[in-house]
């Protein structure tokens, strides 16, 4: 009897699970009802996935049968089978109280230790693993498992080298053990290692080439030899097609396809990896990675928000979310979340640089200014630089742009869009000369970056050389057709040129692009208005339906067009519709004084020119 209980023993320690349940179920139909026959029959079922549940209810009668036992008399034995009836039932902590007791009776049966090792594993301790480990080795040098088990303590504790090493002994022990080889190559890819790895679980897989995790380890090392590009996906298939209950199986080949930037079959295998298991943060994260490449940034948002639900420690999390927001144009969402990102780690430089460009969005360029001076005092980046330059520049502070465009420039010379920008701080300081040489460079650096023949552009024209603008826009707009801005300089290029058809042209491309672009409808009905009054009255009705934030521009133009008619009390009430809506729009006054003027009340008049006056206006809309 005690060699069958050996035999057992050392089928089930070597992960022979079904030749374990063959023989034990054998014993048991010929009448054997000893415990180790129940406990390794149920030990046996547990660790194959399918027969789980089995394997729990019959761990739960040899607890019972155990616990009888134990009454007459606490064996060494039956001890041992009680902490592995525990292991198996998942109670880790009362099988190590178990194995300790054990460890006290005889401090010299390396299955104890090593048994205790492997529990104290599934309670994250791998410092205990590793020390049991070490004792199983010294009381028997001979056995490839003890290896195998110190080893996998050695990954966790990320001594990766001595990992292998560890695994390299097991396989000189037991050369025939397919997971040895798999976990070797497992360690081997932590150094980067990828053609040890795809060797490893080329080896795994020829031992035993029914484990899918064999597959997915073996493609992953490919994907990394092939630097990702061309590699297939036959290793994850097959992975799926021996286990299609797996989640991490999708996850693993959805991962495999953004490579291949195929996004939606990602999208598709991290849903179905969801379907299986909705509780793991990270399908919600990758499927909100693959949604973003599509542009689906409702839906990106949609699932990063879930994975923080189930995560809410991740700070890449809320900082992907806070850029899916950004694309939403929701910018005080994507300060709360970089906030939320900064809450959690402090110290990261592109927290920082994202917020302020969130804040910049906002118009709140000062606070930009300090999130751009932290990123550069924790990663003086030649990025973050810029940036600074941006925001100094939205305050018309050119000299201190220039200062920060300057330092990007020091940093990386090559990079078009620091002369672009540090052109425009130039024009700000009326040295078109100097403008005009950085856009040269940043063209010079980069001929099909569009934004630059924009810029050029539009120093031309401030000098009156109206042509050379037309031909600066016509190029940005061959290289980008999608940018409103492009088409709004031209136009009022072609308005200067007398080309009136041409401009409404592009003011009517610009509203197409961006339906909230208040100038153009403003430009369009400057355009139209003396040519059909009516007409003009549905561009601006148009833009107050679409323009939520200039209002007050829109009510004054409106107010304009209405005096122009000799309609002064619709001249009155929509200036003081502008007014209402911004109390600083001297425009606005302006138009209620000039309505005033017109119906006779020239106290009121002369008081709204006063407000006018000390706020500033322009005469026409």
């Amino acid at each position: 009897m005690e060699d069958l209980e050996e035999q057992l023993y050392h089928l089930y320690c070597n992960r022979e699970f079904e030749k374990t349940i063959t023989i034990a179920r054998k014993e048991f139909l010929n009448g054997n009802r000893e415990i180790f026959i129940w406990t390794f029959l149920s030990d046996a079922y547990c660790s194959i996935e399918k027969f789980k549940k089995r394997g729990r209810f019959l761990s739960r009668i040899a607890l019972d049968l155990i616990n009888e036992e134990l009454k007459k008399e606490e064996t060494e034995k039956l001890l041992f089978y009680y902490a592995l009836t525990n292991h198996n039932l998942e109670n880790y902590e009362t099988a190590i109280e178990i194995l300790d007791k054990l460890i006290k009776i005889n401090p010299n049966n390396s299955k104890y230790y090593y048994e205790r090792g492997c529990t104290k594993a599934w309670l994250k301790d791998h410092d205990g693993e590793l020390n049991d480990q070490n004792k199983a080795i010294e009381l028997n040098p001979n056995n490839s498992d003890y290896y195998y088990r110190r080893g996998i303590a050695k990954v966790w504790l990320k001594d990766y080298k001595g990992a292998i090493k560890d695994q390299n002994k097991a396989i000189e022990l037991n050369p025939c053990k397919a997971e040895y080889y798999y976990e070797r190559g497992c360690a081997k890819s932590w150094i980067k290692d990828w053609q040890g790895e795809f060797n490893d679980q080329n080896k795994a897989i020829e031992l035993d080439p029914t484990n899918p995790d064999y597959y997915i380890r073996r493609g992953v090392a490919n994907g990394w030899l092939k630097n990702w590009q061309d590699v297939t996906l036959e290793d994850f298939d097959k992975a799926v097609a021996l286990n299609s209950n797996n989640p991490e199986y999708y996850y693993r080949r959805g991962c495999a396809k953004s490579w291949l930037k195929d996004w939606q079959g990602e999208i598709d295998d991290q849903t179905k990896a969801i379907e299986l298991n909705p509780n793991k943060d990270e399908y919600y994260f990758r499927r909100a990675i693959a949604k973003s490449w599509l542009e689906d940034w409702q839906g990106a948002t949609d699932d990063i928000n879930k994975a923080i639900e189930l995560n809410p420690n991740n700070t890449d999390y809320y900082y992907n979310c806070g850029y899916y927001y950004m694309q939403l144009k929701n910018y005080n969402n994507t300060v709360k979340y970089l906030d939320k990102a900064i809450e959690l780690n402090p110290s990261t430089a592109n927290f920082y640089n994202r917020r302020g460009v969130a804040k910049a969005y906002l118009a709140n360029y000062t606070e930009a200014i300090k999130d751009s001076l932290r990123a550069i005092e924790l990663n003086p980046d030649a990025a973050f630089y810029c940036n600074c330059g941006k925001y100094y520049s939205e305050l018309k502070d050119y000299n201190n742009a220039i200062k920060y465009f300057d330092k990007a420039i020091e940093l990386k010379s090559d990079n078009s869009e620091y002369y672009n920008k540090r052109g425009i701080a130039k024009f700000g300081l009326n040295d078109y000369q100097g403008a005009i040489e950085d856009q040269n460079k940043a063209i010079e650096l980069d001929i099909n970056y569009a934004d630059c023949y924009y810029e050029r552009g539009r120093v031309k024209g401030f000098l009156g050389d109206y042509i050379g603008e037309l031909e600066e826009q016509n190029k940005a707009i061959k290289l980008n057709h999608k940018n409103p801005d492009y088409y709004y300089r031209r136009g009022i290029v072609n308005h200067e040129l007398g080309k009136t058809d041409a401009a409404l042209v592009d003011y009517t491309n610009v509203i197409v692009l961006d339906n909230t672009y208040t100038d153009a409808y403003i430009e369009k009905a400057k355009l139209t208005l003396e040519r059909n009054y009516k007409k003009t009255l549905d561009i601006l009705q148009t833009a107050l339906e679409n323009c939520e934030n200039d209002k007050d521009n829109i009510f004054t133009a409106l107010s304009f067009v209405y005096f122009s008619q000799n309609d002064y009390k619709k001249a009155l009430k929509y200036a003081n519709e502008a007014i209402m809506f911004n109390k600083e729009n001297g425009t606005g006054y302006y138009r209620k004084h000039c309505a005033l003027m017109a119906l006779g009340k020239q106290d009121e008049a002369r008081e709204a020119l006063e407000k006018a006056n000390a706020l500033g206006y322009e005469e026409t809309f």
